[in-house]
This record gives C-alpha cells, structure tokens and sequence, in this order.
C-alpha cells in the first residue's frame, strides 16, 4: 500500500522557478499562512477592485510609518526609496523621469506571492505607498499614480505618475 504518491519534479533550471524561489525567500514563513488566509478572506468580501483600493489604503499607512526624506533629485529620490524597500526586503525600485511623467518600474516584488494575489490587485498597495511618498518630498497635488503594468510573472509591476 502506497499513502503518498511520488512528487513530479519542477525544472528547476527555468528562470521562472528561480525567481519563484527568490521571491518566496523574501517572505517570512511566520507570516505566510496568515497572509493567505487574509487575502482569502478578502478576496471573498470585496470585489477585486475593492480589495485593491484597500490595499493603497495601507500603503498610504504604510508610507507614513516609513517616511523619506526630501530629495533633490529623481536619482536621489530612487535611492532613499531602494534603502527602504531594501530594509522591508520589497524588491528595488527604477524611476525614469520621462519629461511628461514619472515611471516607475518595482522589481522583484513579493506582493503578489505574498498574498496570492494578482499583481493588479496587490499593487494597489503600491500605488499608496508611492504616491504619499512623491507628495511628502514635494509633489504637486494635481499628479496621481496609476498602475500600467506588470510582469507575466508579477514580479515586475510598472506605474505612472503624473498627470492622469
């Protein structure tokens, strides 16, 4: 009698699976479990764009708990806000000032494995996150983020802000 079966094995060699493993590392075991079960129990209650203006709901928390200091420049603004995510282990940030606006490419962000959720959805708590750190060290009132993409993988998500 046989109680479990074999597992398959994952090529482990595919860039997707390292970076899964990656990504995975950055999340406390600790707080996996509860994690899932609170995106569940918000996914259950909320529509998806319910669910995603909460999350930039705690971003916004998020970004008063961990201010930055005023910055002179876009590539100094990119470094206080890499030594942030880099404290909380949230992947990096590449901001390209395009002229008209401000791009934003997040890379290697946990959220959405951390909350089994679709990156669209998790980076609302992004797009809080940022938006009251733009305006803390000076952003005109008129300018807003919004998500433009993300990665296949969600590893990636990409945001705009300027004038929307």
């Amino acid at each position: 009698m046989t109680l479990f079966k074999p597992k398959q094995t994952e090529d482990i060699a595919t860039p997707s699976s390292d970076l899964d493993f990656l990504l995975r590392e950055r999340i406390s075991n600790q707080w996996t479990g509860f994690l899932h079960a609170l995106s569940d129990e918000l996914l259950s209650q909320l529509t998806p764009q319910e669910c995603r203006d909460f999350l930039r709901s705690v971003g916004t928390r998020l970004a008063k708990a961990m201010p930055i200091p005023t910055q002179d420049t876009v590539p100094e603004l990119e470094t206080a806000i890499n030594e942030k995510l880099g404290a909380q282990r949230w992947g990096r940030v590449e901001l390209i000032d395009t002229g008209s606006h401000l791009q934003i490419r997040h890379h290697y962000c946990p959220l959405p494995l951390a909350l089994c959720m679709d990156a669209q959805v998790a980076g609302g708590l992004l797009e809080g996150l940022y938006e009251l750190w733009f305006r803390s060290v000076g952003a005109e009132e008129g300018l807003s983020i919004v998500q433009t993409g993300a990665s296949a993988d969600g590893s990636v998500l990409e945001f705009k802000f300027g004038q929307n």
